[in-house]
């Protein structure tokens, strides 16, 4: 079996904790658990995606439109210059210029309660602005 090693907010640690307590299950379980729904969720959202049966207003082409910088009618476009969507990175997900981070990794842990402040302290080279920039994505995608 393989060793995984992650660092996390102390906030984000606590929920996953408490979560997994409260399921009744170790925490190592209950993470593993959370990765493969993760993960079969995003493959289901990609063939949906593919096999056009999202029902999305923005499409994961206008998505990736929108991170190279062209214009998509409606949509606030002032995170272009923090955000980056590679397909040599990550499979190609939206990060932050400059560092491997996920934006969904971000709204993940602002979602499990983690303040700006903690992930400004926890991940270098991040930037308010970027977690600004991963907020405006995340409308963007979803207006």
């Amino acid at each position: 079996m393989a060793r995984l090693t992650l660092r996390m907010p102390d906030a984000l640690h606590r929920q996953l904790k408490a979560a997994a307590a409260q399921e009744g299950v170790s925490l190592n379980q209950y993470m593993t658990y959370l990765l493969t729904r993760e993960m079969m969720l995003d493959e289901a959202l990609v063939r949906a995606i593919q096999e056009g049966e999202s029902s999305q207003e923005v499409s994961h082409e206008e998505v990736k439109r929108m991170l190279a910088g062209e214009e998509v009618e409606g949509q606030d476009a002032s995170w272009r210059q923090r955000l980056v969507m590679d397909p040599d990175i990550l499979s190609g997900k939206p990060v932050v210029r400059s560092t491997r981070l996920p934006v969904a990794a971000i709204l993940n842990q602002l979602g499990h309660g983690a303040t700006p402040e903690e992930l400004l302290a926890e991940y270098e080279g991040l930037s308010a602005e970027d977690i600004r920039a991963c907020l405006l994505l995340a409308a963007a995608v979803l207006s």
